[in-house]
């Protein structure tokens, strides 16, 4: 008797199955998140646009030109000590990059203390740089010079030397200019100190010490 209603209740379930039904997709009948219907917003990156408060006029008529160029991000030591303006970037040509960094500072006394603490605490070793001392301080082509106002350090691995003293010619044009410290140096041979006052350039001496 059970086997015989088991069988009915099967029987009338298959009756009342349709053969048209068809599976239902849950994610038809699930609601949807509220963010999966507003269109994704694609952030783009906003690039800092270049510019500069060199002459480029001053850096073209001294054969100082780039084929590109780009914002410099790398932070540097003399940044420590407030300058008022920091002017970083890269520039290329045929394809061998130039690094030019430029801090400017209200007055001597901030620019020196800057100079001297940067040579007391240079490079990513953090050595110290005897003033006129003939060393390899950094194995890059190098040319820094400092003033009553700015520090400017230019340098690069594989652009020539003589790129760096297009822009060293440039800074001794001015004939009012007067440089405390010049440094220029080839990637394989030691830095040479020297000053420019009254538009002469002498050179520096190593300093004394005890």
């Amino acid at each position: 008797m059970k086997i015989w209603l088991y069988s009915f209740f099967f029987l009338a379930l298959v009756a009342c199955s349709s053969p048209n039904d068809q599976p239902v997709d849950l994610e038809e009948i699930m609601p949807k998140a509220t963010a999966d219907k507003q269109p994704k917003k694609v952030e783009t990156e906003q690039k800092q646009q270049f510019t500069t408060s060199l002459n480029l006029e001053l850096l073209k008529e001294n054969s100082i030109h780039w084929d590109s160029v780009s914002l410099n991000d790398e932070l540097t030591i003399p940044e420590r000590f407030a300058p008022k303006q920091v002017e970083k970037f890269d520039y290329w040509l045929s394809g061998k990059p130039i690094t030019y960094l430029r801090w400017s500072f209200k007055d001597s006394t901030k620019s020196m203390n800057a100079f001297l603490n940067w040579m007391n605490c240079f490079g990513k070793r953090c050595s110290m740089v005897e003033i006129g001392k003939k060393t390899n301080i950094q194995k890059t082509n190098l040319l820094i010079l400092q003033n009553d106002t700015c520090i400017i350090q230019l340098h690069t691995l594989d652009a020539s030397l003589n790129e760096l003293k297009k822009w060293k010619k440039i800074y001794l044009l001015d004939k009012e200019s007067k440089w405390n410290f010049i440094l220029m140096q080839s990637k394989f041979g030691n830095v040479a100190w020297t000053n420019y006052v009254d538009e002469k350039e002498g050179i520096i001496a190593p300093t004394l010490t005890k």
